[in-house]
């Protein structure tokens, strides 16, 4: 019998350990996974842009300097440049308008072409703005004039730009003017300046929605970001912005901070605001950075202490660098991440100088300096990155009779189309329109077969545009796999397919970060399995019925009264769990990580009929380990 019973515990506690790293496996890999999408199997995605960007207030800077700022923009491989439009100076009486300082501005960044500017429409003049405000970031009046104001923005520098925001913070009192935040209210706000904006460039422009400030609070002076976005999404106002506005700030913690929670101040919260898009059908639009970046203050800093958090500069290099380095890999939902900020318009002791990325003289930041560093040690970019690219991309060349729209390339019908696609990253697709019709493309990488197709009977690796239902579908057909993360051509040969668009794009996809811990949670569920296995074969050669018969007898020598409180003590629970989760899945005894009570249980029953010391011993181990992880258990129990 002690023999058996050794087993027994044996069996028991692999099966406990296996259970154990089983759940703490699929815990880590929920929380490392979030956010994370994969180019090649997503359902949507938005066209991937370059990413470093900066704010910056390049109208305090002088005229005589502007240009060495700017060039130094471009040694970082900055492409944005996120400068804002007040209103109130741009337009201080109805229809009266100062250019001047904003024109010099704009033909300035004109001398570098490779910066493009996002613009973000700020304050309310004086004869617009809503009475009740305390300064001028609150919102007009009437959300027509700044429809108006807009409007002759957008046609005066439309040609030279593209990107434009709409308000900064409005889920803020401190940025609506000192009024309470609504989002109804910024909701026509945004709608009036959008058909403004699109009515004077209808297919080029990017209306982004006000960059939200990453806060917990849930009002009435500050509303969180989650909550805001969710209700500019309850009405409706995501068809008047093309893009989503955000502001990953890194606050205390690390860039690799996985957590994403209403709770926590994080760069990953961002991941939430992109939720919250998937679950109302929008991950097609692009999340934009405002401002993010880390905090660093000197260590004799005399001035106000940062909101921000705070971290060492060497702290602030490599986060932000890291940062970099996850979006490129995890975030192809990400577009531009505007760093703040290039040149805080504040005095020398504002908590915000711990962001600067220029000194008051125009020199660079330890911060900067490692940014040009790693510019320069880039690859050639000439490959195309992670994410999704359009048809019509500058790492594409076509040959033949192709035809370019909004809709993607069309095959030309003289059976001469080829293409080459440059790409940096270890596995590529295409993004196809398929149909009732047939076509075959035959793609090879780097001049030999595409290792994710067929081969037909030449030894070619093929795809056919005939899709699967013969109904019209689009989405990302995978074309190789496992390749070195280094850069690769390819090549594809079109046969028939004219007339239909069939090619939307390209998908480039990077080594998948969550391989380990899938292969992690893949051995240890094949270990609580085979534990399972041996636990009932364990079992099995226990002298059950003779327990059963004891078990009985007790229970008989137990009187009806016990019997009855008994029954009704566990039915009044039931019921109780029952009621306080009405409408819910499961009741709550079961919906919140049913796994560690039921170890706990089990241990616990083990304990209590002391089958041996050892599996007392043991269970009471694994007892105690539950309840350290969960204190409610112990009093539970």
């Amino acid at each position: 019998m002690f023999r058996r019973l050794f087993i027994l515990s044996l069996t028991l506690l692999t099966w406990l350990g296996a259970l154990t790293v089983l759940t703490v496996s699929q815990a880590t890999l929920a929380e490392q996974s979030r956010g994370v999408e994969n180019p090649l199997t997503a359902e949507m995605l938005p066209f991937r842009v370059p990413r470093l960007g900066v704010t910056a207030e390049l109208r305090t800077i002088p005229p005589d300097d502007l240009a060495a700022h700017l060039s130094l923009m471009q040694q970082a491989g900055i492409t944005w440049v996120r400068q804002y439009a007040y209103w109130d100076i741009l337009e201080p009486e109805r229809g009266v308008y100062v250019w001047d300082e904003f024109d010099r501005v704009m033909q300035a960044l004109a001398d570098f072409p490779s910066l493009r500017p996002v613009i973000v429409f700020q304050n309310s003049p004086a004869w617009a703005i809503d009475p009740d405000a305390t300064d001028p970031t609150g919102p007009p009046t009437d959300p027509n004039d700044f429809a108006a104001f807009v409007t002759v923005f957008s046609a005066r520098y439309g040609a030279q730009l593209n990107h434009y925001q709409i308000w900064d913070e409005p889920n803020l009192f401190t940025n609506w003017g000192g009024l309470q935040p609504r989002a109804a209210r910024y909701a026509a706000m945004l709608e009036a300046a959008y058909h403004a904006i699109h009515s004077t460039d209808p297919a080029g422009a990017v209306v982004l929605s006000g960059a939200l400030a990453p806060t917990v609070e849930l009002g009435p002076d500050n509303i969180s970001d989650w909550v805001y976005l969710r209700d500019l999404y309850t009405l409706g106002a995501h068809a008047f912005f093309d893009a989503v506005g955000a502001k990953p700030y890194g606050f205390d913690s690390a860039h690799d901070d996985r957590r994403v929670d209403p709770r926590v101040l994080n760069f990953s919260r961002v991941v939430g605001l992109r939720d919250i898009m998937r679950e109302h059908g929008d991950a097609g639009k692009a999340i934009w950075g405002g401002h993010w970046g880390w905090n660093s203050l000197p260590p004799d800093w005399q001035g106000n202490p940062s909101t921000w958090g705070a971290v060492s500069q060497a702290d602030q290099i490599q986060y932000t660098l890291g940062a970099l380095e996850r979006i490129e890999r995890e975030w192809p939902w990400m577009a531009g991440v505007m760093l703040h900020h290039w040149n805080p318009p504040y005095p020398a002791n504002h908590p915000q100088q711990g962001f600067a990325l220029t000194t008051p003289d125009g020199q660079p930041t330890a911060l900067l300096q490692a940014l040009i560093d790693a510019h320069r040690g880039q690859s050639d970019s000439a490959a195309a990155g992670i994410g999704w690219h359009p048809a019509k991309t500058p790492y594409a060349r076509y040959s033949g009779l192709w035809t370019f729209t909004e809709y993607g390339a069309d095959i030309g019908w003289q059976r001469d189309s080829r293409l080459q696609f440059t790409f940096a990253g270890q596995t590529v697709g295409l993004i196809l329109r398929q149909d009732n019709y047939v076509a075959n493309l035959y793609p090879t990488i780097n001049g030999n077969r595409a290792d994710a197709l067929p081969m037909d009977a030449d030894g070619r690796s093929y795809l056919t545009l005939t899709s699967d239902t013969l109904l019209p579908q689009v989405g990302v057909v995978p074309v190789a796999r496992q390749l070195p993360d280094s850069g690769h051509t390819l090549e594809v040969i079109a046969d028939q397919g004219f007339d239909r668009y069939a090619l939307m794009g390209y998908a480039v996809g990077a080594p998948d970060v969550l391989a380990p811990l899938q292969a992690q949670r893949a051995v240890a569920f094949l270990t609580v399995l085979v534990s399972s296995a041996c636990v009932l074969v364990a079992l099995g050669g226990l002298p059950w019925s003779r327990w059963y018969v004891r078990l009985a007898v007790l229970w008989r020598s137990l009187s009806i009264p016990i019997h009855m409180l008994i029954g009704v003590m566990t039915s009044l629970a039931l019921m109780l769990s029952l009621i306080l989760t009405w409408g819910q899945e499961l009741p709550a005894f079961l919906r919140r990580e049913p796994v560690l009570p039921a170890i706990a249980l089990m241990s616990l029953g083990l304990a209590y009929l002391n089958l041996s010391t050892l599996v007392t011993l043991a269970t009471l181990v694994v007892l105690f380990w539950c309840i350290y992880h969960r204190l409610g258990l112990g009093l539970a129990l």
